[in-house]
């Protein structure tokens, strides 16, 4: 019926693949996966659901060390995520509740202590780059940052 359905391969200019998704029912639904260009190691991994991203979305760093996870339910973040630096040291764990942040651990790069954290949604995130690089500290108050 002029309708993708089913494993939809997306080529990029040189004939490699960039990306693999499943459609059904016109929907998104299944895996999608997004390739670093010139590579077979993926940059992002999505779950969908009949449209809506429900499961573990990952993130891959270039070298195929993970950079990210975390648990989506019906396009909100629910659960847990979390986030290494480039030499896979624990960056920050979070947990959220209906895209609420709950709670946060921020750690600095090799560090096994965190330099901050959020505690039933307030408190102080630490961000710092893949290298370990601090970039802004950000105020959250009942789960949501502050402005």
């Amino acid at each position: 019926n002029g309708y993708p359905e089913g494993s939809v391969e997306v080529f990029n200019e040189k004939s490699n693949i960039s990306r693999v998704y499943h459609v059904k029912n016109n929907l998104k639904h299944g895996s999608d996966t997004e390739y670093f260009e010139k590579s077979v190691t993926p940059k992002i991994s999505i779950h969908w659901h009949e449209g809506l991203i429900q499961g573990i979305v990952k993130t891959w760093y270039k070298d195929g060390q993970l950079e990210s996870q975390k648990e989506i339910n019906a396009n909100k973040k629910n659960g847990l995520s979390t986030a290494w630096y480039v030499n896979g040291s624990v960056m920050l764990i979070e947990m959220y509740e209906d895209d609420k942040l709950i709670k946060g651990e921020y750690f600095k790069k090799d560090n096994t202590s965190p330099s901050s954290r959020i505690v039933e949604g307030s408190g102080i995130a630490s961000l710092y780059d893949s290298e370990g690089n601090f970039l802004r500290q950000v105020n959250y108050n009942e789960g949501k940052p502050s402005t």
